[in-house]
């Protein structure tokens, strides 16, 4: 489910144009009729043409002071337990210590992207020997790791993997922020993992339920993890009650119509608990093969207040470090945001 440049601006003077050169041509004529005698020079037309100086105001003088460049290192990070103010490097710190590392962001908001791309290659920065850590992306799905893996080992270039994969550069299948974390991934040597299930199983296990998954062959089994029970809580409550607004029709319901309701609400929550259990799965095989921190970058329902990504990880006896990208300008903590993550970075308004 989804629920964070500068611009240079050059200025141009015009100081001659076509209106100015008549209006000198006008104005000196007039200017030799009435003085007609006074001098023998004879006026040439470089003499009417040449530009007179002109004298410029302050506000001329000084150009306006372009904005600073965008730096997701400064931007506002804080404790989600408490409200304390986290600066940038004790969230690399926090995060590098950490088996898994869950960055929950808002799909296209690029500052967000940036942010969590920054993260990234700080904790790649802070990695030295074993284990080395891995990047998991919610945005591809298994069947895509073969394309990636040929990718990051140079087998294919850049326009056959996003071809292979369905994606297109600076385009919302692949903005420049998963970009840029992929490209850092590639330059040191690090595995990205292709975390999510394939769309079409997704949907299989909303429209026929888990059993139809159940009864796929090993090999398609391999590429999507199927979870044992739904979770439970406010998790649950909270997909319901946004879901529920989606499908809201005029007017409330009547009990059949509430039943009906919640019955497909229902099928699109199994849906939601397959994506959360092939990612924490993915996030844990990559732990079991050595790698850490694992750092999945994915949808901030996924992972906020407990979410069930969070919450199945933790039943698997990993402890993550929750990152919430959160799309709003602030300096200082929402209450409103205690106990969303372990730490909350203000990452600007959404602007699509």
């Amino acid at each position: 489910m989804n629920t964070t440049q500068p611009q240079q601006h050059a200025h141009a003077r015009t100081l001659f144009s076509r209106h100015t050169l008549a209006a000198l041509l006008a104005s000196s004529l007039a200017l030799g009729a009435c003085s007609s005698g006074a001098t023998n020079r004879s006026t040439s037309l470089h003499d009417l043409t040449r530009p007179t100086p002109l004298v410029e105001t302050d506000a001329q003088q000084t150009p306006p002071t372009p904005p600073a460049p965008f730096d997701p290192r400064a931007l506002p990070a804080f404790d989600g337990a408490t409200g304390q103010p986290v600066d940038w490097d004790a969230l690399v710190a926090r995060a590098a210590a950490a088996p898994a590392v869950l960055i929950g962001e808002i799909h296209g908001h690029q500052p967000g992207l940036d942010a969590a791309a920054a993260l990234w290659e700080d904790i790649l920065s802070q990695s030295s020997g074993s284990p080395s850590p891995a990047l998991a992306l919610e945005f591809f799905e298994r069947d895509h790791q073969t394309h990636l893996d040929d990718y990051l080992t140079g087998i294919t270039d850049e326009a056959t993997f996003l071809d292979q994969t369905g994606r297109s550069l600076n385009s919302g299948s692949y903005p420049p922020g998963h970009r840029a974390m992929v490209e850092a991934a590639k330059a040191a040597g690090v595995p990205v993992i292709a975390a999510n299930a394939p769309r079409r199983y997704v949907r299989l296990s909303r429209l026929e339920g888990l059993d139809r998954l159940e009864a796929m062959t090993p090999e398609q089994r391999r590429l999507v993890a199927i979870p044992d029970e739904l979770t439970p809580g406010t998790y649950r409550e909270r997909f319901f009650s946004i879901m529920g607004g989606m499908h809201q029709s005029d007017g409330e319901p009547d009990e059949d119509g509430a039943h009906a309701r919640n019955r497909v609400i229902e099928t699109f929550f199994t849906a939601q608990n397959v994506w959360d259990e092939t990612m924490a799965d993915s996030v844990a095989e990559a732990i079991r093969s050595g790698r850490m921190p694992v750092v999945l970058v994915v949808g901030q329902f996924h992972t906020d207040f407990e979410g069930g990504l969070t919450t199945r990880l933790r039943d698997r006896a990993i402890n993550p470090l929750v990152v919430s990208m959160v799309a709003a300008s602030r300096d200082t903590f929402d209450d409103n945001d205690l106990n969303r993550a372990d730490i909350v970075v203000y990452t600007g308004d959404f602007r699509r």
